[in-house]
């Protein structure tokens, strides 16, 4: 789409614990982002076809915290939004880090992931 995107190729997702992308969100300390939202675009593009078979969900800082913000469900040949208030993390104020998973509710995939135009404002 002429953007900056992050793009991770896969095979066979549900056979594996899913992927997980860590971004840095303040390199020299701790910024409050407890009333901004974290907003991205995700897309699946592989076989086979899919309606539901997926997932992307986000924790701040990381999974081992039990501090999940979001989770969707999504298939494959759509771009779809995830958008989530950071404030559902009780480290909202304090992280450094958010930890983007993606992962196979069951179904088979092999491709591409595309994630991009992320914003937290």
């Amino acid at each position: 789409m002429g953007h900056f995107a992050l793009a991770v190729d896969v095979e066979q997702l549900n056979q594996i614990p899913g992927i997980e992308l860590t971004l840095l969100i303040c390199a020299s300390g701790n910024v409050d982002f407890s009333t901004k939202r974290l907003t991205f675009r995700v897309y699946f593009e592989g076989t086979p076809s899919s309606s539901a078979e997926f997932y992307v969900q986000v924790s701040l800082p990381d999974p081992s915290s039990g501090q999940f913000l979001d989770q969707i469900g999504l298939g494959t040949g759509t771009w779809t939004v995830y958008s989530s208030p950071l404030a559902k993390s009780s480290f909202s104020s304090t992280a450094t880090t958010i930890t983007i998973q993606a992962g196979s509710l069951g179904g088979a995939f092999s491709g591409t992931i595309w994630f991009e135009d992320f914003v937290i404002q």
